[in-house]
């Protein structure tokens, strides 16, 4: 199947190819008729911001790598219509050449797809990474061996509720990649066949052409003189690309999409409408956009065999019949075989119809109840036949007779009532309870048939005969409104019966947490939270409790390795650590899917995850501690504990620390009390001004020590892990070894060192660190001088003064002791006694016993 639509798709592109013949036209920023077959046509996308039409870039066969190096169209943000790529040779990624190409609308289809890329031989990715939304149409990608990380796309998430055909020889989902999508503000164009109305944006001086076709997605304002040079016509206030008679078309035949798309610009049917459409799941709303205009029909209207349709509300503009030419010469309107529908027109036409002839027929309609048929009955000058509706052939599954039992219903608790109805006095009638939950916004609800959207519970019952019956009904969920009825079938004649259709809201008790959908570090002391609520209590969600919480780093966990020899840290590169995004489930208000967060830019890396509900697996989720009170540890928040009125569902929190870890925990209160905290946790950004610690202390002696002393850093990435001290001796500029630094390592706690290096008169010295976030922030050099002790010059010469005294008093003294001495004193005992021996006689030994003693011999 896939195969022979990429055939039909082929063979399309080439009656396309063929067929174009108008030249590419840019006029500010819009453009159109971008059918680009070769390198010049290429070129003038240059200044296009938008297509306004197709985008078709085919048959470029002789084009080389080369070709594409320096070719990008950044200012291409949207394409009305479809983008084709086939067979462009050399060309390597899509998003090369229109990096910021944020929507495809899909206005127009080729055979229902609106991106088609097809024989790229040597293409690698598509890379269309700000691609947020295709509107309308599927997917073809079919493309060679090289292309890769296609199956890395969530195609279902940018062009839901359409087919997707993609395939190549060998898909490659290595690598995988992120697409980074920020907020945007969109505004839309009219396609290049279509009326288009202002939006948004109306530049100064600019003459609004307002829309005549209300409720197109896709509209911009022009000035006259633009709309002329798109080769269209200013008439009404309106640019319109043909002149309005022109929208009377012949009968139209209804049974693809195709035909349904050429059915758009219809105003005037001169013919008969005939839809037959067996199987397309968005037939619906293709019908609703492009049969709104049509108002009047000349000859009929034939609807039949169409599984899809559940409404004729696809012609809100239908104002008149005329029946010129009828269906079997008699109808101007016939339905049959239609399984699924329910209601036909909208009360504005039902109201206003204007049928000159003919009547009407309807036929084995299951699910249409005769009740809907008499609301337009009268508008038909000629009344059907019992043969023309025959009895029992409409709404004989839909329930359409109504029975009044009395229902009621009692609320108990948040999970239980009990409902009460009086039983007829028939006997073997079985009675059925169905009850259904109302979608939230919804306001009616379809009859429980296969057909609705919704699954009806039913619990049968067996009453006794004319009695009240009381049945409770319980594991209902808490604040949820619910449409019940009850369902009477007789056996015997084969009839089913309803009850009309009453509603009932279960007690709201305590809701259900919040769903975290963001929490985004957006910059290194401020993360971004955003929740959803759960669909049953939002209505009745007041405010929201929000706990932060520093996850505290133990000292102990840092000492436990060596952060001086150990350098794995994978954590480095792990950036989804810094954003937690999870897609709600589906009890939840709906997520923005393409990360568009009002407050942050998401970072890179982010992935969007599915939620896991742990709470159900561990059962360990039932309990919450107590909030904690404002505290801070020197700038930064340590706890913080806010309350946060409602509706708002997003917050910035700031003054948080660098490359931490934060507890976030929120709560949503109603006015009696409040749900169990949901739980998630994310590390800020790292600082590029953090880790830098500053020296307080050094020195340094003759003998090559070396002593340090510093602060820890005021800004730090996480926790410091362990710093370097690095000293460079300054010997000689030609020394090699004073580019070759002495380090040591000491670990995060210690805050000095004594080291001992190579002597030097000079030192340059550098405390760096290593943090959590930082491998190595260093800071700047320190210049030593190394204080050797210096003695004056004035020293030095008392010195040898001195010297020079001593030694002149020494030579003066020895001469003076060795000179002669003449003297007339006569000693009384011999004074050469100290010079003899202890063997002397005793006589001479007197000497050593008595002093010596000089007489003079002159008279004093």
């Amino acid at each position: 199947m896939a195969t022979r639509a990429i055939v039909w798709l082929t063979i399309c592109v080439l009656i396309s190819c063929g067929s174009s013949s108008s030249e590419p036209s840019e006029y500010h920023g819009l453009c159109t008729n971008m059918f680009c077959n070769r390198l010049s046509l290429l070129r003038k996308l240059q200044n296009c911001t938008i297509v306004l039409g197709d985008l078709n870039i085919s048959l470029l066969e002789r084009t080389k790598r080369s070709d594409f190096k320096e070719l990008s169209f950044p200012n291409l943000k949207e394409v009305t219509g479809f983008v084709v790529v086939y067979r462009v040779a050399g060309l390597e990624s899509l998003g090369q050449l229109f990096p910021n190409l944020m929507r495809i609308r899909g206005n127009t289809l080729m055979s229902n797809y609106a991106l088609i890329i097809y024989d790229m031989p040597k293409l690698r990715e598509v890379g269309l990474y700000n691609l947020l939304k295709i509107d309308r149409g599927g997917v073809i990608i079919w493309t060679g061996p090289l292309t890769c990380y296609l199956d890395t796309i969530n195609w279902k998430a940018i062009a839901p509720n359409s087919r997707h055909v993609l395939r190549n020889a060998s898909v490659s989902s290595k690598g995988l990649r992120q697409r980074n999508v920020a907020s945007s503000v969109l505004v839309a164009v009219g396609p290049i066949r279509r009326v288009v109305r202002c939006v948004d944006i109306i530049r100064t001086r600019t003459t609004v052409l307002a829309s005549a076709l209300q409720g197109l997605e896709s509209n911009y304002c022009v000035t006259g003189d633009e709309c002329r040079h798109m080769g269209r016509l200013s008439w009404n206030n309106t640019c319109v690309a043909d002149c309005p008679e022109n929208y009377t078309c012949s009968s139209l035949i209804l049974q693809t999409l195709a035909s349904i798309q050429a059915a758009a610009r219809c105003v005037r049917v001169n013919g008969s409408i005939t839809i037959h459409i067996r199987t397309m799941p968005e037939a619906m709303s293709e019908l609703r956009y492009y049969l709104k205009s049509i108002k009047e029909v000349s000859d009929y209207i034939v609807i039949y065999g169409s599984i899809v349709i559940t409404s004729l509300d696809f012609l809100p503009s239908l104002q008149k019949i005329e029946g010129q030419t009828l269906f079997d010469e008699k109808y101007s309107f016939v339905v049959y075989d239609m399984e699924n529908l329910q209601t036909l027109f909208t009360a504005n036409v039902t109201n206003n119809l204007e049928v000159n002839q003919g009547s009407l027929r309807f036929y084995r309609n299951p699910m249409l109840c005769e009740s809907e048929i008499e609301k337009i009955r009268i508008l038909f000058p000629i009344a059907p036949s019992e043969l023309d509706i025959p009895e029992g052939l409409n709404g004989y599954s839909g329930g359409c007779d109504k029975v009044s039992l009395n229902l009621t219903v009692e609320v108990k608790n948040e999970t239980s009532v009990t409902v009460k109805f009086h039983s007829e006095p028939i006997p073997d009638i079985q009675y059925s309870i169905l009850y259904v939950i109302v979608p939230r916004g919804l306001r009616t609800i379809s009859v429980p048939e296969t057909c609705s959207e919704t699954d009806w519970d039913a619990i049968n019952i067996h009453s006794p005969i004319n009695k009240d019956v009381e049945m409770d009904l319980s594991a209902l969920q808490p604040a949820t409104s619910y449409a019940i009825c009850i369902e009477k079938y007789d056996p015997l004649h084969r009839h089913l019966s309803r009850s009309d259709v009453k509603h009932f809201s279960t007690a709201v008790g305590k809701p259900e947490p919040p769903f975290i959908i963001e929490l985004v570090a957006s910059s290194s002391e401020s993360v971004v939270i955003r929740w959803v609520d759960h669909l049953a209590y939002q209505p009745h969600v007041v405010r929201y409790e929000l706990d932060v919480v520093l996850v505290n780093i133990k000292s102990s966990d840092i000492l436990a390795r060596n952060h001086c020899t150990y350098n794995n840290y994978e954590w480095l590169d792990d950036y989804t650590v810094h954003a937690k995004i999870m897609r709600p489930p589906k009890n939840y208000d709906a997520g923005c899917e393409s990360m568009c967060g009002i407050l942050s830019t998401v970072t890179m890396g982010a992935l969007v995850d599915e939620h896991f509900d742990v709470c159900n697996i561990v059962k360990r989720c039932d309990f919450d501690d107590e909030r904690p009170k404002n505290s801070s540890k020197g700038s930064y928040i340590k706890t913080l504990a806010l309350n946060i009125s409602g509706p708002k569902k997003d917050y910035q929190i700031v003054g948080l620390a660098a490359y931490r870890d934060y507890r976030f925990k929120l709560k949503a209160c109603t006015k009696s009390q409040c749900s169990q905290s949901v739980t998630n946790t994310v590390k800020t950004l790292r600082s590029d001004s953090a880790d830098i610690a500053l020296i307080s202390f050094v020195t340094a002696d003759e003998k090559g020590i070396v002593t340090v002393k510093w602060d820890s850093p005021r800004i730090i990435n996480g926790a410091v892990l362990s710093y370097i001290v690095e000293v460079y001796p300054v010997i000689k500029f030609s020394d090699v070894s004073q580019m070759m630094p002495h380090t040591a390592c000491v670990s995060g706690n210690v805050t000095d060192l004594v080291m001992k290096s190579v002597v030097a008169s000079k030192y340059l010295v550098r405390l760096c660190t290593k943090t959590l976030a930082s491998t190595y922030s260093c800071g700047e050099k320190e210049k030593i001088v190394v204080a050797f002790q210096v003695i004056p010059t004035w020293w030095w010469s008392g010195i040898f003064f001195g010297i020079f005294i001593y030694s002149f008093s020494c030579v003066i003294g020895w001469r003076w002791r060795s000179r002669n001495i003449v003297t007339d004193d006569i000693p009384l005992v011999d004074a050469t006694s100290l010079y003899r021996n202890e063997s002397e006689p005793p006589a001479v030994m007197m000497s050593d016993f008595a002093p010596i003693y000089n007489i003079p011999l002159t008279d004093c």
